[in-house]
C-alpha cells in the first residue's frame, strides 16, 4: 500500500537524499556546516512530528518554520562555497520550496482556528 505524501514524508525524504551528500563536504567544514544542518533538519523533523500528533500544533509549526529559514541560509552559504553541484541545488530547492509550500498552508490553517 502506497503511503501518502505529506509534509512528514518529504521532509524524511529531503533528509535521506542530503545525509549522504554531507560525504562530500570537504573536511574542515563537514563537522561544522555538516552537523549544524543535521542538527536542523532533524528539528524541524521533530517539531513537525511533534505538531502532527499534538492539538496545540501553531508554536510547533511556527518553530519548524524558522528552522526551515535557518536551514536556507546554512543551504546558501554552502551553494556560495560550491559544496554543491547546480543539479544538486535545484533538488534541494525545489523539495524545500514544495515543504516550505506546505508548511505555510498548515500555518495560515492553524492561525485561522
Amino acid at each position: 500500500m502506497a503511503q501518502k505524501e505529506n509534509i512528514l514524508t518529504r521532509m524524511e525524504d529531503f533528509l535521506v537524499w542530503f545525509l549522504p551528500h554531507l560525504e562530500h563536504f570537504p573536511r574542515n567544514y563537514k563537522f561544522l556546516l555538516g552537523d549544524r544542518a543535521v542538527r536542523i533538519l532533524l528539528d524541524i523533523l521533530e517539531d513537525l512530528a511533534d505538531a502532527y500528533y499534538s492539538k496545540e500544533k501553531l508554536e510547533k509549526l511556527q518553530r519548524a518554520n524558522i528552522g526551515l529559514e535557518k536551514f536556507r541560509r546554512l543551504l546558501a552559504v554552502c551553494t556560495r562555497m560550491k559544496f554543491f553541484t547546480p543539479r544538486q541545488l535545484a533538488y534541494a530547492s525545489s523539495s524545500l520550496q514544495q515543504i516550505g509550500s506546505d508548511l505555510g498552508a498548515w500555518l495560515k490553517q492553524q492561525k485561522s482556528r
